[in-house]
C-alpha cells in the first residue's frame, strides 16, 4: 500500500541522509547532501523516518551543519516532527526554550512544555530533564 512504500521511501532517505552526515558505511561525509536527503525524506509523507527526517532538518539548521544556521526554521521544523510523531524532537525544542538560542529567548515554561509532551511519550532525555528542571 501507499503508506508502507512513503514508509520506506523516508527510511531509505533516513539512512542515506545519515550515512551521508557522519560519513559512515563507505560514504562520503558530506553535510549539505545529507540535508537535501532529510529535506527529500520529510517531503515523502508517511511513516516514522519521515518525523525523523524532519527531525533532521531541523537539527541542520540549528547547528548550521549543511546548510545556513537559523534557529527559527530549525523551531519550525522540530515542531513539524513532533507532529509527525518523532518525540525525540520534543527535546530539542525543550533545549531551544530552556537555554534560548539565536533570536529564540529563554521560556522556561514552553521548555517544560515540550519535555514533558516528549516524557508522557517515553522519551527518557525528556524525562530526565523535566526532573532536573522541577
Amino acid at each position: 500500500d501507499k503508506m508502507t512504500e512513503n514508509s520506506r521511501v523516508s527510511d531509505y532517505y533516513s539512512l542515506l541522509g545519515q550515512l551521508t552526515y557522519y560519513g559512515n558505511g563507505g560514504v562520503k561525509e558530506d553535510k549539505q547532501q545529507a540535508f537535501n536527503l532529510f529535506i527529500k525524506g520529510s517531503d515523502v509523507g508517511g511513516g516514522i523516518d519521515t518525523g525523523l527526517c524532519m527531525t533532521w532538518v531541523g537539527f541542520c539548521y540549528s547547528t548550521g551543519n549543511g546548510v545556513e544556521q537559523d534557529v527559527n526554521k530549525a523551531v519550525e521544523w522540530y515542531e513539524k516532527a513532533v507532529e509527525a510523531g518523532n518525540i525525540s524532537a520534543s527535546y530539542y525544542l525543550g533545549e531551544i526554550y530552556e537555554k534560548g538560542k539565536g533570536d529564540i529567548a529563554a521560556d522556561l515554561a514552553k521548555a517544560k512544555e515540550y519535555y514533558k509532551k516528549g516524557a508522557d511519550a517515553g522519551n527518557k532525555a525528556c524525562k530526565d530533564k523535566l526532573a532536573e528542571l522541577e
